[in-house]
This record gives C-alpha cells, sequence and structure tokens, in this order.
C-alpha cells in the first residue's frame, strides 16, 4: 500500500502519510517486498485449507497404478516418525518403545519393558489399526479373495508376502474366525506382535 502511494501520490494508509514518499527507489522497493510477502501468505494459507502434503501413496500392483490418500483416523492425522516433532511427550508411542529425551546424548533405551508389552497387546495403536477407517483395514476389505487377504495384511505389516506355511497358518485362522473380518483382525494383532515386526528384538 505504501508503495502504491508513492505511485499514485494519493495516501491509501490511514495511519500514516505515504503519498510524498519517493517512488523512485523507496517506493519500487516495499511494492515489490509487498507484493511477494502477500502472494507468499496468501500461498501459505492455501497450503494450509487444503491440507497439501497430507496423505500416503497407494500402490497397486494388480493395476500398476498408484493413487494418494489423506492419512487420518477418528480425528487424528497420521504421520511419519520424521515429521513429528522431536522430542515426543513423555506418554507419547516413540518415547515407550526407547526414544530419548534429547537433553543429553545417548538417552534413547533398547531395553522391553512392560508399557511396551501392553502397548502392543491391548493399546490404542493396535486398537487404532482393527478400526473402521484405517488404512489397513480400508484395503483389506477392498479384497475378493482370502489370498488376496492375506497378501495386503503381510505386505502391509512386515514388507513380504507369506510362505507356504505362514499362508497355511493364515488362513487357517480367517477360516476358524467368527467371520472373516475376525480372523483378519486375529492375523493382523498376530503380526503387529511377532519378533518380525519388534523396534525392540
Amino acid at each position: 500500500m505504501t508503495g502504491l502511494s508513492s505511485f499514485f501520490g494519493i495516501n491509501l494508509l490511514f495511519f500514516s502519510d505515504s503519498s510524498e514518499l519517493s517512488f523512485v527507489p523507496q517506493g519500487i522497493v516495499l511494492l515489490f517486498y509487498g507484493t511477494v510477502g502477500s502472494i507468499l501468505g496468501i500461498f501459505l494459507s492455501l497450503n494450509v485449507w487444503w491440507n497439501v502434503g497430507s496423505g500416503y501413496n497407494e500402490y497397486n500392483r494388480e493395476l500398476s497404478k498408484s493413487r494418494s490418500k489423506n492419512c487420518g483416523l477418528n480425528g487424528l492425522v497420521l504421520a511419519r516418525a520424521s515429521e513429528l516433532p522431536q522430542p515426543s511427550g513423555a506418554s507419547h508411542l516413540l518415547r515407550q518403545f526407547g526414544q530419548g529425551d534429547r537433553e543429553t546424548i545417548e538417552t534413547a533405551r533398547r531395553s522391553a519393558t512392560v508399557p511396551q508389552i501392553l502397548t502392543l497387546f491391548n493399546g490404542w495403536m493396535t486398537h487404532a489399526r482393527l478400526s473402521e477407517g484405517s488404512v489397513i483395514y480400508d484395503s483389506v476389505s477392498q479384497q475378493e479373495t482370502m489370498k488376496s487377504a492375506v497378501d495386503t495384511i503381510f505386505l502391509t505389516v512386515l514388507t513380504h508376502e507369506p510362505d507356504t506355511d505362514m499362508r497355511r497358518a493364515a488362513e487357517q485362522e480367517i477360516q476358524q474366525a467368527v467371520n472373516p473380518a475376525a480372523g483378519c483382525g486375529n492375523l493382523i494383532w498376530a503380526l503387529l506382535n511377532t519378533r518380525e515386526f519388534l523396534f525392540i528384538d
């Protein structure tokens, strides 16, 4: 506004008189920085409003296509550990599993604790994975065959397909459950508590 006031020779600001300011070079500089600042402010505001950058990429091997989906569950925004503020709060999942407080060096822990076991067995994280709206729940529910459902669970949790013995045990668990959804939930819970998945061995 100051740059425009100096250009037109009209005071456009109610709190100061900038009409007598020389347009060259002060007015040009103020007009340039004001324009850049306004554009940057609009850009950042729209990024926050549109939630740009959130979500995850999903790849479908059968269709050889990928798509982006927003990450969220029950009003919570899900993010990678590297995207969270560091260090996490004292009661946070990462702190329970050994993340240091960053107050001094070498404060991370690698020893197993009882809260870790309870969190994996019956914590909010496990229940969130098994509830409607989670990534793994939605991915498994879209599968049309038991084989593809088992593959999806193993690829999501352990990032590899099951071998023959694993597949036989997984399909047997799903068949013996009250319904397929409960069987898939039992399989997800079991894989989350395997030594292969654990952060601390």
